[in-house]
């Protein structure tokens, strides 16, 4: 039997605790050949459940060591993992707590995951060559109509129906944690990494509408006319300009990258 061939029998052995590569092994000097495949496979799981902890601590502090433990064995059998790195393991643990019974009926546990997940993919996301006010103010007038603008590559622009920034937030501050509620109105929170710093902050309805626009790649004019349906026609040239001064700022545009 090939090396790589005897390395998947002891991958599923130690996912599903049923030591099929048993027959391939020589008895140990101590213990029995499944014993000693346990001991494999607890640390395989326990390094899984580390690296799920990391990715997610906010969580893993809210609902509490055992509770989370439970959560990740689970998590472990319903998307095992595959890939020698585990840099994108626990990718679907947001998705996860919604279509799984025990939790979906917490959605908002399932939104603190895809924020913690968000903070994670920013810190990995590519660089891309930022896009300053110097390159908006030397773009000839009759460009800017066509004009699109590009989200940096660590963006993500996430929707929370219950107060799960709230419950975010108090862990990491030292607060006690709020009782989860539902919001009258969905909470936009913009994630994205400022050089080597991820940051967040809250978006209000326009802000949303805008930079969701400028993620369609709709063109200047066209962004102007959605936010005119929103706003005084008279306010938005000024508005779209005060937003982008302070994103430029803020470092999430960049150059065209096509």
């Amino acid at each position: 039997m090939k090396l790589n061939e005897l390395h998947s029998l002891l991958q599923k052995s130690m996912l599903t605790l049923d030591p099929i590569i048993k027959p391939y092994l020589c008895p140990p000097p101590r213990g029995s050949i499944d014993e000693r495949v346990a001991i494999y496979a607890e640390g395989f799981y326990g390094r899984l459940e580390e690296t799920l902890a990391n990715d997610y601590s906010t969580l893993a502090e809210m609902l509490g060591e055992s509770k989370f433990n439970t959560l990740c064995r689970k998590y472990i059998d319903a998307y095992p993992s595959y890939h020698y790195s585990l840099n994108s393991f626990g990718q679907h643990l947001s998705q996860f707590l919604l279509e799984t019974v025990a939790y979906s009926k917490k959605t908002y546990l399932s939104e603190i995951a895809a924020f913690e997940w968000a903070e994670s993919d920013a810190i990995i996301s590519r660089n891309a060559e930022l896009l300053s006010e110097s390159d908006l103010r030397d773009l000839p007038p009759k460009a800017w109509p066509k004009l699109k603008l590009y989200l940096h590559p660590s963006c993500q622009i996430l929707c929370m129906h219950w107060n799960s920034l709230a419950l975010i937030e108090a862990p990491r501050r030292g607060l006690s944690i709020p009782h989860p509620r539902k919001l009258k109105s969905p909470q936009f929170v913009l994630v994205w990494r400022r050089q080597l710093e991820v940051r967040y902050c809250k978006l209000d309805h326009l802000e949303q509408n805008l930079l969701q626009a400028i993620k369609s790649q709709a063109t200047f004019m066209e962004i102007c006319e959605q936010l005119s349906h929103k706003m005084p026609e008279a306010e938005v040239a000024t508005y779209i300009v005060k937003k982008l001064h302070s994103w430029l700022n803020e470092q999430i545009f960049v150059q065209n990258q096509h």
